[in-house]
């Protein structure tokens, strides 16, 4: 019985693993439109533990829970990793520079520079992106993370310098 060859060519062009005869060494390289930026980011390191204590929460409960049971596990695994944090703090909010106008309630206040915000929804709104933007622009840290431990894990970090208050 004989064997059936498949066609060298398909509409034309060679099979992938199959080298053309037009290649030439001196063919410029393709340019990778990927720019690492040499500028850090603020507060990475701790930006860094934070999200590997959110990604290990998450591998081991999923989604479903309410947020204060996320919240209560983020909790113990920050004191296990020796991460400082305050549960639930109130931070100030100023007005017109420094006049304290009222306090926002986040979920954590890390070492003092990140405010956490946790969301167990199925979907994450965009009121509850402004709400952390608007902590940060009003308040002293710069730097906010919101969690969001939904069907599919996902986060997002926001940075507001407040150099007009220095």
């Amino acid at each position: 019985m004989k064997k059936r060859r498949r066609p060298r060519t398909l509409r034309g062009r060679p099979r992938r693993n199959q080298q053309t005869s037009k290649t030439s060494k001196t063919s410029k390289p393709q340019l990778n439109h990927y720019h690492e930026s040499t500028t850090e980011l603020l507060e990475k390191a701790i930006t860094d533990k934070i999200l590997r204590v959110f990604y290990r929460v998450y591998d081991y409960l999923g989604f479903g829970f309410l947020e204060a049971v996320y919240c209560n596990a983020l909790a113990i695994e920050f004191a296990a990793e020796g991460i400082e944090f305050i549960r639930e703090p109130r931070i100030d909010v100023y007005y017109k520079g420094n006049q304290t106008i009222g306090q926002y309630k986040s979920d954590f206040l890390v070492e003092g520079r990140v405010v956490v915000e946790v969301k167990a929804s199925e979907i994450l709104s965009y009121a509850h992106k402004r709400q952390l933007l608007n902590c940060l622009s009003a308040s002293d840290p710069e730097v906010g993370l919101l969690l969001h431990f939904g069907p599919k894990i996902h986060f997002e970090r926001f940075v507001h310098t407040n150099k007009r208050r220095a």
